[in-house]
C-alpha cells in the first residue's frame, strides 16, 4: 500500500450491491450502463478498470465478493484467488433480508455465514500478498478484495451490535409514507 494506490475516501454510486460494483468496474454512472437492479448484467465488451490495467502490464486478481451476473465472471479480471460467496450461503435466518426494524431486531449479535465468508477471504488476500511480495514477478499488482458485509442478515459479533442498536435510530415506515415512494421503492 506504501506504494500504490489505496482508496481511502470514496462512495457508493448505487444502494445496491451490483449496481454499485458496477459502476465501481465500469467507472460509469447506474444510468450509463443500465445497472438498476442486482439481477443486472454488466455487458462483456463494457471497458473497466480490470481490462485497462491488464492491458498495461499489472496482473489484476480478485478474491471474493464483486456479485457477476450473467456469463462473464471476470470483466478482466486475470484470476479469482477465492470464489464468490455463493458456496457459503448456506442456510438463513427468517424474515431478515429486508432494511426494515424487525430484519434488524430478528439478526441480532452471533455468527454467520457471511461473517465466516468475509474472514477466510480476508485470509486468502492476505496470502496472496504475501506470496506476492516474496515473489519473483517484476509486475505490478492490482487485487480487489470484495467482502459480503455489511449485508443481510445483519448478524455480527455481540459488542459491535449493542454499539450500534444503541447509536442508530431504525425507521419503521408507515403505510402512509411507503405510498409516496417511487413505484420501484415500493416494490423494493
Amino acid at each position: 500500500a506504501g506504494g500504490g494506490v489505496v482508496f481511502e475516501n470514496a462512495y457508493c454510486n448505487y444502494p445496491l450491491c451490483a449496481p454499485s460494483r458496477m459502476c465501481f468496474m465500469s467507472g460509469r454512472e447506474p444510468y450509463e450502463i443500465a445497472a438498476w437492479a442486482n439481477q443486472s448484467v454488466l455487458p462483456s465488451d463494457t471497458p473497466t478498470f480490470a481490462h485497462a490495467l491488464g492491458q498495461v502490464g499489472y496482473e489484476v486478481a480478485l478474491c471474493g465478493r464483486m456479485h457477476f451476473n450473467g456469463p462473464d465472471q471476470r470483466h478482466g479480471f486475470q484470476k479469482r484467488i477465492f470464489p464468490e460467496v455463493s458456496g457459503y450461503a448456506v442456510g438463513g435466518l427468517t424474515n431478515t433480508m429486508k432494511f426494515e426494524r424487525t430484519s434488524m431486531e430478528k439478526s441480532g449479535p452471533g455468527r454467520n455465514h457471511y461473517l465466516l465468508y468475509d474472514r477466510d477471504c480476508a485470509t486468502a488476500a492476505r496470502r496472496y500478498l504475501e506470496a506476492f511480495a516474496y515473489g519473483a514477478s517484476e509486475r505490478p499488482l492490482c487485487l480487489v478484495v470484495g467482502f459480503v458485509g455489511p449485508h443481510c442478515p445483519f448478524v455480527c459479533p455481540e459488542a459491535e451490535f449493542e454499539r450500534y442498536w444503541e447509536a442508530v435510530e431504525l425507521q419503521d415506515y408507515a403505510p402512509e409514507y411507503l405510498a409516496g415512494r417511487h413505484p420501484y421503492s415500493r416494490r423494493y
